[in-house]
């Protein structure tokens, strides 16, 4: 810096014979400094800047956490006083792990819960996967509604022919067990008739993939049972561990007077009037008892598929009548909650909101044929003042 920048020309300058050459490199030096300064100066402004801007995005940071933090302490506390706080955001599970919504912590519900996880047998239909779908976004929103609820995890089991699980996978919680062989007569075959796949899931899940159930109760639906409410498990009128809740089905009931249906029933057990008409769909229930029956109830379905007589007078009800006979023959007494499920059967309901659960049994009946009809394509409107739709 000394021949860079002189205090003054004269005193710096060497003897008269270096003159002319050394101006010259005085020249270039400054010219070089000067270049260095013109980047040097910015770039550490800029710098200083970003520090100065960093300290500021860490005290907002801290801020929107703290304010976060009040924000979450005002909702448990509306939520203690029973009060409807703004639904949170739902982020989609995949695999078999369970959904990120989670209740309140006990201690801060005013109730005793007794959690049951919400299981959802299913196949690769069609039909299946939008009735999945809708009775998951059903579960998510009344867990988030109601977190002191017993609503306790969500698990859609799936059967499909080589144990892969499908697109839906990703979207909800989901088991997959491999199907039964179709149409072979085995004992890991479904003899043509695919519903059995449903308590051959059941015992599958309980004996392989039993810690994907954390709760001690299990409600078992059918896919096209969203739910309208969660079901109450209190300790009074709740599942017991060794008496489940059930309701008595319309079609099971309707059946059950049949001559050929009490027939077969009493060839597999007596009384009659033990076999309670109840499914299992919908059915509240410990998780020993439902692994202690789901054996019995895959055996009892083959057994009856395996009679022709049988197979005929039950029909498609077969494997329901399974869980009944099976539970017959344990000693197992249902308690009946008329409340637990609405089955409109094409003729409607006027009061949807005293049940829990919704099952869309509406069905277009052919006079003459066995097989549906082609859907109308000029329907009348519906009549006004009607009820409106059981859920959002």
């Amino acid at each position: 810096l000394r021949w860079a920048l002189p205090a003054t020309r004269s005193a710096m300058l060497p003897p008269p014979r270096f003159r002319s050459s050394t101006v010259s490199v005085v020249k270039r030096r400054r010219s070089r400094l000067s270049r260095i300064l013109a980047v040097a100066v910015p770039t550490c402004v800029i710098i200083a800047l970003q520090i100065h801007a960093a300290g500021h995005f860490e005290e907002s940071i801290e801020l929107e956490a703290s304010a976060h933090g009040r924000r979450m302490a005002a909702e448990a506390s509306r939520h203690v006083n029973h009060t409807s706080p703004p639904a949170p955001r739902a982020s989609a599970a995949n695999g078999s792990a369970h959904h990120a919504v989670q209740p309140l912590p006990p201690t801060q519900c005013s109730r005793h819960r007794r959690p049951y996880h919400v299981l959802v047998p299913c196949s690769l239909s069609v039909e299946h996967q939008w009735q999945a779908r809708l009775s998951y976004h059903r579960y998510l929103r009344l867990k988030e509604s109601d977190p002191c609820s017993d609503l306790g995890g969500f698990t859609r089991l799936l059967t499909s022919p080589d144990g892969k699980p499908d697109l839906l996978a990703a979207e909800m919680p989901t088991v997959v067990t491999r199907q039964l062989k179709r149409s072979g007569r085995c004992d890991d075959c479904d003899h043509g008739f695919p519903l059995l796949n449903r308590p051959w899931a059941v015992r599958r899940l309980l004996a392989f993939h039993r810690k994907e159930v954390k709760e001690e109760y299990i409600l078992l639906l059918e896919a096209d049972m969203p739910l309208l409410a969660p079901v109450d498990n209190g300790a009074e009128g709740g599942a017991a561990p060794l008496s489940p809740v059930g309701v008595e089905s319309r079609a099971l009931k309707a059946s059950k007077e049949r001559n050929e249906t009490k027939a077969v029933l009493r060839r597999w057990h007596s009384p009659l009037r033990e076999v309670a008409p109840v499914g299992p769909s919908a059915l509240l229930v410990h998780k020993r008892q439902l692994e202690a029956l789901a054996g019995p109830w895959l055996n009892v379905s083959l057994s009856l598929r395996r009679d022709e007589a049988a197979s005929s007078a039950l029909g498609p009800l077969l494997e329901r009548w399974a869980w009944s006979l099976a539970a017959a023959e344990a000693g197992v007494a249902h308690q009946i909650r008329p409340t637990l499920q609405a089955e409109p059967e094409g003729t409607g309901l006027s009061e949807v909101g005293l049940f829990s659960v919704y099952h869309m049994t509406s069905e277009l009946r052919a006079a003459s044929s066995s097989r549906l009809p082609e859907i109308p394509r000029d329907l009348p409107p519906p009549p006004g003042g009607g009820p409106g739709p059981p859920f959002p």
